[in-house]
């Protein structure tokens, strides 16, 4: 079983997606899913589910498929390459870092330290993935 509460996770965890009103995702302005009152997920060329009758994994490939059918092609390519990206092996973002901060670096399209210009330690430690000990070792490494 899933609930309105992890679909709204798995969607905002996507680039540039937002809520335009309880329930409804949208991405570049593309809506993409959406909760109903009645617990039900709709996604575009998908038939409506009950969110009773999936479970988590079921559910949020279902927003990342939606996700991906109206993302622009350049998000969704950037979204291809950090689900491949694996630490130490991206430019010169440090191998210490972690896969999940370089997927996430990766994700914003940050390939190499000097992209890091400009943002700040606070903007690192609130995206999904980049935890205190990536943002303390970007940190020295800039």
């Amino acid at each position: 079983m899933t609930t309105p509460a992890q679909i709204r996770k798995a969607a905002l965890t996507l680039p540039d997606v937002v809520e335009v009103e309880k329930g409804v995702f949208e991405v570049c302005g593309v809506p993409f899913a959406t909760v109903t009152p009645e617990k039900i997920l709709r996604v575009p060329e998908q038939d409506d589910v009950a969110l009773d009758k999936v479970n988590g994994m079921q559910s949020n490939a279902l927003v990342r498929q939606a996700w991906f059918a109206a993302a622009p092609e350049d998000l969704a390519d950037r979204l291809h390459a950090a689900d491949a990206a694996v630490a130490g092996q991206v430019g010169d973002l440090p191998k210490s870092i972690g896969t999940p901060a370089t997927r996430a670096l990766v994700q914003r399209g940050i390939t190499c330290l000097a992209d890091l210009e400009g943002v700040t330690e606070d903007e690192l430690a609130s995206w999904h993935g980049v935890g205190p000990k990536a943002v303390r070792i970007l940190g020295e490494s800039r």
